[in-house]
């Protein structure tokens, strides 16, 4: 069976607009990276960047549907080997779980426009 792990820290966390995205993924629960990342705010939707010293806020889901993955990954603007990716989607650790998180491609998105969410939850 096809099972990874996310970790959601913004529009698709439960209660959120793009929440019914996840389908029937189940939530593992509510957990926070190490200090590492910086969350912006981009108006409608946040975005983690790298080597930055906040724990960001999120929820962990359990997603055994490829198809929902695909569906995850239009909505982060990710394609496999994309070079113009408004995301990355990179392996993290959390809690000695291997997980997906999408990360800002600061190629592509001008993130000095943004402020950040120093609390890490968005």
């Amino acid at each position: 069976m096809h099972t990874n792990y996310y970790f959601v820290y913004g529009t698709l966390k439960n209660g959120h607009r793009n929440h019914h995205l996840l389908g029937g993924s189940l939530k593992v629960g509510d957990f926070t990276t190490k200090p590492e990342y910086s969350l912006l705010d981009l108006g409608s939707f946040p975005g983690v960047v790298k080597n930055g010293t906040t724990a960001i806020h999120g929820e962990i889901y359990k997603v055994s549907s490829q198809e929902v993955e695909g569906q995850i990954d239009l909505l982060e603007g990710y394609q496999p080997h994309g070079k113009n990716n408004l995301y990355h989607k990179e392996l993290i650790t959390i809690e000695n779980k291997p997980v997906y998180i999408y990360i800002l491609n600061t190629s592509v998105v001008d993130i000095a426009k943004y402020s950040e969410i120093s609390s890490g939850k968005w």
